[in-house]
């Protein structure tokens, strides 16, 4: 029936009195629960300050004062009963102009089969027309009454609806109501974890639902529901609007479910900080939560451990929460090695074919003032394989939602998640950027992920870092077309280690790969990193240096300076003066920028030119100028062999230029230097 995830669906009368019973368990296993608790705890020798030991205290007792999850339970239910009366008001008047409906029905019936004459042949035409008229107003009566029908089946569905939304929400502020601040399970206590560090207990309480595999929602001991995100976990997400459930969510959520089935659960809720996660626009608390063991009588189950055991959550290490961080690791690799849960590679589907080898680099390097810019965070993918792979529609994630979630749009980005055409031919290698909000040029050996321009500024992986009993880090995700994990990879590898280079890695990014000029990944290393100044270094040019003395340097930089000289440039300088540096013959001046050494690919080297000066120059405008101001112009541009002189007025401003010459005729657009300027000035 009614599912706290997905809705109500309620059929007939006999469901919801189904429903309405299994709602009324729910509440008695949580009253056996909780004695059944305190029965077993008080069995125990030794128990713990942390036990339930007074769990049946004021169960049942209802507070003076409302929470505010019970002003909101009950006025949820108050609505609710509200439709409800006027759903079954609507019913009514259906029901009731479905009676007039059938009534009606009846007598055009009974007035058909007496004027029925309409196919004897010695009737009259008036017996006629009066059985075609009754016979047209039974088909008119059938229609009315069919529709009465279906107006009251509609209205009953709804009335179902509405019934059972009522039923559920009662149930809810029933259960909320209940005042469980009695009871003894070790809120404000500390715990001293396996690494030596105290966990305080922030709240306890009872489990009311579950959002997901690694969300669930506790009634604490100040009577208040709290959605807690589990430290540790990340699991698949379920469905979102359109958005299918991920892999594995389903199964997930369902563990979930099993190892703290709902309304009977007693919990603590730990953490070294009293910290929250804001995904979504909620402060949410993130603890580990601990389940009360009726066995032993102590909070001695670790919840998030044994989800990870069974291989239904990924490694979601905390950096403020780092008590955790070595032990879930190792066992989230224990589980995947014996490929349970999310690391079943058929788990939604049959994995077809082969995964390539995965290598990630979580510590981008600095760019400019961005110390951790999104562009030098990459994906090495490599195909070791004799067979062409095909990963078109595969996806990547990390450990984190980030790879679903626009940040600049507030939209869930799940159905864009994935890669485009790509294939891998054997042997070949993909350097996959997650961003490049700069809009880097790539070569063909690279790909730019969130290719539905995500384009977010910073970085997006968490840096990998081992340091005693801290540990903290990420991880990269290889999902294929059905969802399967296929291929994965953290850094940190292990709880002791960091990920050591593999060969294919090392042989990928080396510069001493053969004919790279600029070592693997090509962009990165060309664009602006901490080695900027080896592989894009900035051109530089002496002033009247001569052709050897600006080609030494260029030569030690890497440059491909064989070139002849290039064509003349216009410029201010004498004819014949170095007076620029381009990257074609007759290409723009690159003096003052930097200049990769080698192409995209980085096996090409960069060919320059050194470009002479023409002994010409753009000719400046300076018709309307002061006589000062247009010598100053004609000078900044190389024209020296300047003379005034004045003429009639034309009505301009005085001493302004009215007119010039050049060499006796109409200036032009460039002119030699040597020229002479006659400029005629306004009396």
């Amino acid at each position: 029936m009614f599912n706290k995830d997905r809705g109500v669906r309620a059929t007939s009368p006999s469901d919801l009195r189904g429903f309405e019973m299994s709602q009324r368990s729910q509440v008695m296993r949580f009253v056996v629960a909780c004695a059944t608790s305190v029965s077993l705890i008080a069995g125990v020798a030794m128990v713990p300050t942390t036990s339930a030991n007074a769990v049946s205290v004021g169960i049942g007792a209802k507070k003076k004062v409302l929470t505010t999850e019970q002003k909101n339970a009950k006025a949820a239910l108050d609505k609710a009963s509200k439709d409800l009366t006027t759903k079954e008001k609507n019913l009514a008047a259906a029901i009731k102009s479905q009676a007039k409906a059938a009534k009606a029905l009846e007598k055009a019936t009974a007035a058909a089969e007496i004027s029925s004459v309409r196919n004897v042949k010695s009737a009259s035409k008036k017996a006629k027309a009066k059985s075609k008229a009754a016979a047209a107003a039974l088909k008119k009566a059938k229609l009315a009454n069919t529709k009465a029908a279906s107006l009251v089946a509609r209205r009953t569905v709804l009335r179902d609806i509405a019934q059972a939304k009522v039923i559920r929400l009662d149930a809810k502020y029933a259960w909320l109501i209940n005042d469980i601040s009695t009871l003894d399970c070790g809120a404000g206590t500390d715990v001293v974890s396996a690494s030596g560090a105290l966990e305080h207990v922030w709240e306890c309480g009872i489990v009311y639902m579950h959002e997901d595999g690694d969300t669930t929602h506790v009634k604490t001991t100040a009577n208040k529901l709290v959605e807690v995100r589990n430290i540790g976990l990340q699991t698949p997400e379920m469905k979102k609007g359109s958005n299918p459930a991920q892999c594995g969510a389903t199964q997930a959520y369902e563990n979930f479910k099993s190892l703290m089935p709902e309304e009977i659960t007693i919990v603590q809720l730990r953490s070294l900080t009293n910290g929250t996660n804001n995904f979504g626009g909620g402060a949410r608390p993130t603890r580990s939560v601990y389940k009360l063991n009726n066995a032993t009588g102590a909070f001695d189950i670790d919840v998030q451990t044994e989800q990870l055991k069974a291989g239904w959550s990924m490694w979601w290490p905390n950096a403020a929460e780092w008590v955790h961080n070595k032990e879930y690791l190792d066992l989230m690799n224990d589980a995947k090695a014996r490929g349970v849960g999310l690391w079943n590679p058929s788990l939604c589907g049959p994995a077809v074919g082969e995964a390539p080898l995965i290598w990630f680099n979580q510590n981008a390097p600095t760019i400019g003032s961005d110390t951790e810019p999104a562009f030098g965070e990459y994906v090495i993918l490599y195909n070791q394989t004799t067979a062409s792979m095909d990963l078109t529609g595969w996806s990547l994630r990390d450990d984190s939602l980030n790879f679903f979630w626009n940040s600049v749009t507030g939209t869930w980005m799940q159905n864009k998640n994935k890669f485009g055409a790509l294939v891998l031919k054997p042997g070949e290698h993909k350097i996959v950027y997650i961003d490049n909000p700069a809009g880097y040029p790539l070569s063909p050996t690279e790909y730019e992920y969130f290719n539905w321009s995500r384009n977010a500024p910073g970085a997006q992986l968490t840096n990998g870092s081992i340091n005693g009993n801290y540990a903290n880090g990420d991880g990269i995700y290889m999902q294929d077309k059905s969802g399967n994990m296929r291929v994965s990879m953290t850094n940190p590898c292990t709880s002791t280690a960091m990920c050591a280079t593999p060969k294919w890695v090392t042989d990928i990014i080396s510069t001493s790969r053969a004919n790279q000029i600029i070592p693997i990944p090509v962009a990165l290393t060309k664009v602006a990193n901490v080695t900027r100044d080896r592989y894009n270094p900035v051109v530089t040019m002496a002033n009247s240096a001569s052709i050897t003395t600006i080609r030494t340097p260029l030569l030690a930089k890497g440059y491909d300076v064989s070139a002849t000289v290039g064509t003349p440039i216009d410029s201010v300088l004498a004819p014949g003066t170095p007076a620029a540096i381009a990257t074609a013959i007759d290409g723009a001046n690159v003096v003052g920028t930097r200049v990769g050494i080698a192409d995209l690919l980085g096996t090409t080297r960069t060919k320059l030119w050194i470009r002479l000066a023409s002994g010409y120059n753009t000719f400046p405008s300076i018709v309307g100028l002061t006589t000062q101001q247009a010598t100053d112009a004609l000078t900044a541009s190389g024209f020296k062999n300047v003379t005034t002189v004045t003429g009639e007025s034309v009505g301009g401003v005085s001493g302004t230029v009215a007119s010039l010459s050049v060499d006796g005729s109409a200036p032009g657009t460039r002119h030699l230097l040597t020229s002479v300027i006659v400029l005629t000035v306004n009396p």
